[in-house]
């Protein structure tokens, strides 16, 4: 009886569903994982795989339908900015740019636009605009 404002808060509010079906569903790969594995598998394991379905619920929540392909776009777009900064300060400073990378230089980041690769801002290659 405490409670009842927040129980019955879905019959005010249109946006909020009656069950938890969807988030059931999304949980549902992690209870078949630990009862497959007996329990087996480790912490580290376990919270990477929850952040990897977190992403691809955003990302699926964000229209995105590939998120594999997302993320490898995005891993490639940081990789080559960094690389190219890189290389680039190590040419301007007068050292052998072309032996390759070994490492990234502090700071290879810096001016690369994270916010195009959001999942709401990213937009699929050939994906229709509204």
């Amino acid at each position: 009886m405490n409670r009842r404002e927040n129980f019955q808060v879905f019959l005010a509010n249109p946006k909020v569903p009656p069950d938890n079906n969807n988030a059931e569903r999304a949980i549902r790969i992690v209870a078949a994982l630990r009862k497959l594995t007996n329990f087996k598998q480790s912490q580290e394991r376990t919270q990477s795989l929850c952040i990897l379905m977190s992403l691809n619920e955003m990302a699926k929540a964000n229209r995105i339908t590939d998120t594999v392909r997302w993320l490898r776009a995005y891993g490639r777009a940081l990789y080559l900015h960094q690389a190219s900064r890189t290389l680039t300060a190590k040419r301007t400073a007068g050292e052998n740019w072309q032996a390759g990378l070994s490492q990234f230089d502090d700071g290879a980041d810096d001016g690369f636009d994270y916010a195009a690769w959001l999942p709401w801002n990213y937009r699929e290659p050939g994906a229709q605009t509204e």
